[in-house]
């Protein structure tokens, strides 16, 4: 059987019983809501045009046909020719035990009905998609260019700790970053960690499962000697795998004690960047400036590109709140309240240089900061939040960036209720910075980005802030994760609305 063609599909509030859920209000709005649903997954996943909800609405009123009006053939008839549809399609809910929810599709050509029934049992949203894909399999599907998902592409990922008292108080972070890396199919993942002189090294492989209880099991305390960290940099090149990847990437936390061996571990460095692989110096803040300097000389040196770790903690003096920020000695401050990831070159962010920093406190941590911002700005600081760290997002956005098609796409930084993620978009839609959005995109599962996930640039459009759409797909990126996880699926199609502050384009 060929698939039919519908010029437009017109889509009626849903008939709605039972009892309720919260989120979907009441009744009228209950009906109303689920209308947009079955809109939004008959325009995403089919070749069609689906009538304005504004048009629908307006007319019913004029006609008198509420939400329980039964539909006679006639009337179906008029809205046929209303909206010159393909279809008429109306959805009736029983909210009982269980949910049931049954699809009349009228065709308004050669006058046929049919209905379709299902029980929903998992998830009311993903539930409304299986549906209505069991409803029209009759219509043209949508397909998607997929090249970003190319399953033949591999990256190799490894981290080198050299272990430090001093550096205990990120573990924690670090612990997180590998846990999100965890079980990636596509992924080499090693580690070599060095303890009081003793290095143990696990060469990066597609099991991932004794990396998180080797690092687990390691104490972060003491401090190693140079030249132990040196021979564990060295040993590397016969460790990292060989093979075609896509990235290979060396992620190092380094002490103080590499400066005593400091042209060895450059030239050693070197030797691997040769060898294709891209070097990351990650550098804390738990260090003295001349560390710091030391640490910054030698990623330069090997051309290694520095991940400057970003403390940040919310305070509070009589002028009200702020966040600053600590990273490299380098002290910042803002009045907005600011989300992840943070750029701290740009506005809003005010800064104080090193030498300032140090001028009121001598070795200035995450811990003491505030102290700094009091002495510097003379503002008493009536109140402090604890201290976080950017660790997770600082590795995650460098893991891996994917040059495939990257001249067809553009990055935006979209900030929505309180929190920010990066975009990927088409590059011929015209985007400006400052300028509030409602975005309609696919976001999948990807442990290298900022909060877990990625938008899918081919399934993604810019709409007007004030266009309806379906609240109940509403996507905040801190919980689309979890959401994923919880309900096993690949992918979900929503929305976020936000203002973007920062376009990038290559």
């Amino acid at each position: 059987m060929y698939p039919l063609n519908a010029k437009e599909i017109s889509v009626l509030p849903a008939a709605v019983s039972g009892e309720i859920p919260s989120y979907l209000r009441n009744e009228e709005e209950a009906g109303k809501e689920i209308a947009r649903l079955t809109r939004h997954y008959l325009k995403r996943n089919y070749l069609t045009e689906i009538t304005d909800e504004n048009s629908v609405n307006t007319f019913s009123e004029t006609e008198n046909l509420s939400s329980q009006t039964k539909l006679t053939e006639s009337t179906l008839n008029v809205l046929c020719v209303e909206w010159d549809s393909s279809f008429i399609t109306k959805d009736s809910v029983d909210f009982g035990k269980p949910t049931l929810i049954q699809t009349e599709i009228f065709n308004c050509k050669n006058k046929s009905r049919q209905v379709i029934q299902s029980q929903i049992i998992s998830n009311f949203v993903l539930a409304i998609e299986k549906h209505i894909e069991k409803s029209f399999r009759f219509l043209a599907p949508k397909y998607y260019d997929r090249t970003l998902k190319n399953d033949n592409i591999y990256h190799e990922v490894h981290f080198l700790f050299d272990t430090n008292g001093a550096y205990s108080y990120y573990r924690k972070d670090f612990s997180r970053s590998l846990d999100s890396l965890m079980n990636h199919q596509n992924l080499f993942l090693g580690i070599t960690v060095i303890r009081k002189d003793k290095i143990l090294t696990l060469p990066p492989a597609l099991e991932h499962g004794d990396i998180k209880k080797v690092f687990d099991d390691v104490s972060w305390s003491g401090i190693n000697k140079a030249d132990s960290v040196l021979q564990a940099i060295q040993s590397l090149r016969l460790k990292l795998s060989s093979g075609k990847k896509t990235s290979k990437k060396l992620f190092l936390l380094l002490s103080g004690s590499a400066k005593d061996k400091s042209s060895s571990i450059i030239l050693a460095l070197n030797e691997l960047r040769q060898l294709g692989i891209e070097i990351y110096v990650i550098i804390p803040n738990h260090s003295e400036l001349t560390v710091i300097r030391e640490l910054q000389k030698i990623a330069r040196s090997s051309s290694a590109k520095i991940l400057g770790v970003t403390d940040y903690q919310r305070i509070g003096t009589e002028e009200g709140y702020q966040q600053i920020f600590l990273n490299q000695f380098n002290l910042y401050f803002t009045n907005q309240e600011v989300t992840q990831p943070f750029q701290l070159d740009v506005d809003p962010f005010k800064k104080w240089d090193a030498s300032l920093v140090r001028a009121a406190v001598e070795v200035v941590t995450p811990y003491n900061m505030a102290e700094a911002f009091e002495k510097i700005s003379e503002k008493k600081v009536l109140e402090r939040s604890e201290v976080n760290t950017n660790i997770e997002s600082l590795i995650g956005s460098e893991i891996i960036k994917s040059d495939i098609d990257d001249g067809r796409y553009q990055n935006i930084l979209l900030e929505a209720r309180g929190e920010a993620i990066w975009l990927k978009i088409p590059f011929e839609m015209n985007i400006i910075s400052g300028k509030e959005y409602l975005v309609r995109t696919s976001v999948m599962l990807d442990p290298f980005s900022s909060w877990g996930i990625k938008n899918i640039a081919n399934e993604t459009i810019l709409m007007k802030p004030n266009a309806s759409y379906p609240r109940t797909l509403v996507i905040l990126p801190s919980k689309a994760k979890k959401f994923l996880e919880e309900n096993k699926v690949k992918q979900f199609s929503g929305y976020i609305q936000g203002v973007v502050s920062v376009v990038k384009k290559k």
